[in-house]
C-alpha cells in the first residue's frame, strides 16, 4: 500500500522530467512508510501500457454533447499515475471539461483546455495509501460538444503522454490509440440511446441498506426508472438522479437482507429519441447470517454471546478545506477482509461504495486529498463478511 503525496513533484519542468519526479517521489515516500521493508535489488518492468479512449469512435450529431473516457490498460505494469496531452479538431469540437475518475482522483497538474488551439492536458494519479492499478481502468472523463460535421476527426494522445509504474524506470506507456468522431448534420439522430453497464447486479453484503443504481449510454440522455416493466418513458415518474451524460445512477435506499430489486430504465436522447423496451438492473441482498455462542456459562450449562467491540470509524479532522487532506480510519472489522465504505453528499445522496481491504488486525485507511465542493459529508461501513455495519460519522468541506 501507497501513502505518498505526488502533487509537490510536478513543478515548471517539461514532461520527461516530471513522469521522472512523480516515479521518484512515489519511490521516496514509499521508503517513508512506518513498516518492515525487504530490501531487495530493483527489477524493471518494460513498457507495457496501452493509452486509449472508451468508446474508440463516437457518432454524435452537430449540437451534441459526448464523452470520451480515457482509459489505461496496465498489461504487465501496474500503474500509479498518468500525464494525458490530448489535441483535438477545434473547428469541429469543443472540449466543455474534463473530469477524474475515482481511480485516479489525485490531481498532480490541474485540466488545461484551450479551445482556440485544439489542446488539452491533465495529471492524474490514485488515491493516496491505495494501490497501483493492474487492470484496465477509467482514467478521466473528457467532455465534449460537437460544432460542425465532420468525417474521422480524431482526438488523440499526443507522445508527451506519460505514465509512472511500478518496478518501471521510464515511461510505462507502449502504445497510445485515439478516438474516432464522426459528426452527422442536425436533425439526422433517429436513433435511440444505446444503455450498457448496469450496476449492481449479483447478491450485495448483508446489512446494505442503500446502493447506487448505475448504468451508461452511449450518448448524452436523460434516463428514468420505474420498478414494473412495460412503463412506457413518458409515464415514467423516476429519473436518475445523476443524468443528462453519458453516466447515469440514483441511490436506492430501503434495502433490506434477503430482498430481491429490480428496475426498468429508459432513456431519451437530445433528438428525442427514446428507448421502447426496458433495460432492467436486478440484483438482491443477502440474508443476515445467524449467529451463535461458542462461551459456556458455569452454572447451568447455558451459552453466553460472545461480546465483539463495536466497529469504529475516526476523521483525522472534523473540518478540511477543499484541497487539503483528509485520512479517514477504522477499526475492529474482520481481518484480512473486503470492507465497503459509503459515502454521502450533502444532499442526502451516496457515491458508489469503495472497497478497502483490511489488515490482520481488522483496521483500514484511506487517505485523499479532497476536493469535493463545500458542504457536510458523512460516511459508514459495511464488513462484508458479517454483514455489520458501523456508525456513520461526519465531515465538513469548508
Amino acid at each position: 500500500m501507497r501513502a505518498v503525496n505526488v502533487c509537490d513533484a510536478i513543478g515548471p519542468m517539461n514532461v520527461q522530467q516530471k513522469g521522472k519526479r512523480i516515479l521518484s517521489a512515489l519511490v521516496v515516500a514509499a521508503l517513508m512508510l512506518p513498516i518492515a521493508l525487504s530490501v531487495v535489488s530493483p527489477v524493471w518492468a518494460a513498457a507495457d501500457t496501452t493509452l486509449y479512449f472508451n468508446p474508440a469512435s463516437a457518432n454524435p450529431t452537430v449540437g451534441d454533447d459526448f464523452d470520451l473516457v480515457a482509459t489505461v490498460n496496465p498489461g504487465t505494469n501496474a500503474v500509479s499515475a498518468v500525464e494525458m496531452h490530448v489535441t483535438f479538431d477545434q473547428t469541429k469540437l469543443r472540449l466543455d471539461g474534463i473530469a477524474a475518475s475515482s481511480s485516479f482522483s489525485l490531481e498532480l497538474a490541474a485540466a488545461s483546455i484551450n479551445n482556440t488551439n485544439g489542446t488539452a492536458s491533465i495529471a492524474l494519479a490514485v488515491p493516496l495509501a491505495s494501490p497501483s492499478v493492474t487492470t484496465t481502468t477509467a482514467v478521466a472523463t473528457f467532455s465534449f460538444h460537437a460544432l460542425a460535421t465532420a468525417t474521422n476527426s480524431q482526438v488523440a494522445f499526443t507522445t508527451a503522454s506519460l505514465a509512472s509504474a511500478d518496478s518501471e524506470s521510464g515511461n510505462a506507456i507502449a502504445t497510445r490509440t485515439p478516438a474516432s468522431v464522426t459528426i452527422a448534420p442536425l436533425g439526422s439522430d433517429t436513433t435511440a440511446p444505446v444503455r450498457s453497464a448496469g450496476s449492481p447486479s449479483g447478491a450485495l453484503a448483508a446489512g446494505t441498506n442503500s446502493t447506487s443504481v448505475s448504468l451508461t449510454t452511449d450518448e448524452f440522455a436523460t434516463c428514468k426508472y420505474a420498478t414494473t416493466a412495460g412503463v412506457a418513458y413518458a409515464s415514467m415518474t423516476n429519473t436518475f438522479t445523476t443524468t443528462a451524460g453519458t453516466t447515469h445512477s440514483f441511490t436506492a435506499s430501503g434495502l433490506a437482507n434477503g430482498g430481491s430489486y429490480a428496475y426498468s430504465v429508459r432513456c431519451e436522447d437530445g433528438s428525442t429519441n427514446e428507448n421502447t423496451d426496458d433495460y432492467t438492473i436486478s440484483f438482491t441482498v443477502a440474508a443476515a447470517a445467524s449467529s451463535s455462542s461458542d462461551d459456556d456459562d458455569d452454572d447451568g450449562g447455558k451459552k453466553k454471546k460472545s461480546k465483539v467491540s463495536p466497529r469504529k470509524l475516526t476523521n483525522s479532522t472534523k473540518s478540511v478545506a477543499r484541497g487539503g487532506t483528509i485520512v479517514q480510519r477504522g477499526k475492529k472489522f474482520s481481518k484480512n477482509s473486503i470492507v465497503a465504505l459509503y459515502f454521502s453528499k450533502p444532499n442526502g445522496t451516496y457515491y458508489p461504495p469503495m472497497m478497502v481491504k483490511t489488515g490482520p488486525t481488522g483496521a483500514f485507511m484511506v487517505k485523499y486529498r479532497v476536493n469535493k465542493p463545500a458542504g457536510k459529508y458523512g460516511w459508514y461501513a459495511i464488513d462484508t463478511r458479517t454483514g455489520k455495519k458501523s456508525k456513520t460519522i461526519f465531515y465538513s468541506v469548508k
